[in-house]
């Protein structure tokens, strides 16, 4: 699947403090001293509280199930508007959600692509933000050091800005690694042979 559209990731702000505030694990001043804390420092917190209290990983995770499932009921999110969820995050395709503050628990915009490729085989979804260059790569070993690795994005982009020359470029690198399968190095996504994932990506663009 090759998608044109915004994707969007939103997650929960402050994720772990947010949820053992809001089920009275925690009192409102810790809540308070944990958020101060730079990232880092406070997942490093968090999970030194969790490994001293072995039933808040459960309430945790129960917590995000609970307020990611009140995030899609809220903004009325049909299964074709979820790319993707994964405990406190909900990837949404081609809507807005407006609803995003459930009491101490907001969901924030943290992330915006305008482009996915999905390698149905595996489940594996390549993002890009053509305009910032963002990049992320879910469900799969990506290999960023092969020499495919610029080409394939590079050919997202094409995609993006609706380039007629993309169906040609995608043909001859396929031509190469038929003459020779290493012609780009190493596999770009591990465990599947360039040639197999450039020709699923040209049937997404032929399609």
């Amino acid at each position: 699947m090759l998608l044109l559209n915004e994707v969007a990731e939103y997650d929960i702000e402050h994720a772990g403090p947010s949820i053992y505030y809001v089920k009275n694990v925690i009192s409102k001043k810790e809540y308070e001293r944990l958020i101060s804390l730079p990232k880092e420092k406070r997942n490093v917190q968090t999970g030194l509280m969790e490994k001293e209290n072995s039933s808040w990983f459960n309430i945790k995770k129960a917590g995000y199930k609970e307020y990611t499932d009140l995030f899609i009921e809220k903004n009325n999110l049909m299964p074709h508007h979820i790319v993707e969820r994964v405990n406190d995050a909900v990837w949404v395709n081609g809507i807005a959600p407006r609803k995003r503050v459930f009491g101490t628990v907001k969901f924030r915009k943290k992330r915006v692509f305008d482009i996915m490729f999905v390698y149905e085989r595996k489940n594996v979804r390549f993002y890009l933000n053509v305009v910032t260059g963002q990049k992320d790569v879910r469900g799969g070993n990506w290999n960023t050091s092969s020499k495919l690795n610029r080409q394939f994005w590079t050919i997202l982009t094409m995609f993006e800005n609706g380039s007629n020359k993309i169906y040609n470029k995608i043909h001859r690198i396929i031509n190469k690694l038929k003459s020779n399968e290493l012609a780009y190095g190493e596999e770009l996504l591990k465990g599947v042979k360039n040639i197999t994932l450039m020709k699923s990506l040209l049937r997404e663009v032929v399609i």
